[in-house]
């Protein structure tokens, strides 16, 4: 009886009140964003850069949680694309776990490259930095930034929000572009271990013995 009404508590909830989903990627988000911190702190150690970063992953594990409905794995081994989800994440989340031994290494000079494993974080950051340089340089967002700092271009660009690419603001819209570049690597891979899932189930389908009629 007690299992019944919890199982009813649970699916009355909301999906982003789901505290298993935030369990869930509040782990796979900041392993999957450890590389890239790593990797950005050695590059500007001011603190304005790593509240940024920190703000970008704590909006993407807000909203993959708000997004639980149809991200996170169910218990249920009948809903594959949930089940495609689970393998993408895994894989991901390994990745990033080889990757980041590697950056480590490079941030201490140990190694000179941190490639491979770290390639799609480093691609995504760079394609990432540079949208948020172009979006920065546009003449409604330095209008709107003169407004909100200052005229005297030098003391705009040490202003913690909105100056130079290592303030809050710039970091985090970096932060939250290569988010989401990597999320469509992410479902990508889903997609094609969901792929995968049918052609295996249509296959095992077809090799399951016929029963005699009774």
């Amino acid at each position: 009886m007690n299992e019944q009404v919890t199982a009813e508590n649970s699916r009355a909830c909301p999906p982003w009140l789901n505290r298993a989903a935030l369990r869930h990627w509040t782990f796979h988000v900041c392993v999957s964003a450890a590389p890239s911190f790593v990797f950005m702190a050695q590059a500007s150690t001011r603190w304005p850069c790593v509240v940024g970063m920190l703000l970008g992953v704590g909006f993407f594990i807000l909203l993959y949680t708000a997004c639980a409905r149809f991200t996170f794995p169910d218990a249920e081994p009948t809903n594959m694309w949930r089940r495609a989800i689970r393998l993408g994440t895994k894989a991901r989340t390994v990745c990033a776990l080889l990757a980041l031994p590697s950056v480590v290494a490079f941030v201490h000079g140990g190694v000179k490259w941190p490639f491979f494993f770290f390639l799609p974080d480093y691609l995504a950051g760079m394609v990432a930095w540079s949208v948020t340089a172009n979006i920065g340089q546009a003449e409604p967002v330095r209008w709107l930034r003169i407004l909100l700092t200052s005229p005297d271009a030098g003391v705009r660009r040490e202003n913690v929000w909105l100056g130079d690419m290592s303030s809050v603001i710039p970091t985090f819209l970096t932060t939250v572009i290569e988010g989401f570049i990597l999320s469509g690597v992410l479902f990508l891979a889903a997609f094609i271990c969901l792929i995968v899932l049918k052609l295996h189930a249509r296959w095992t389908g077809r090799q399951a013995p016929i029963r005699p009629r009774e």
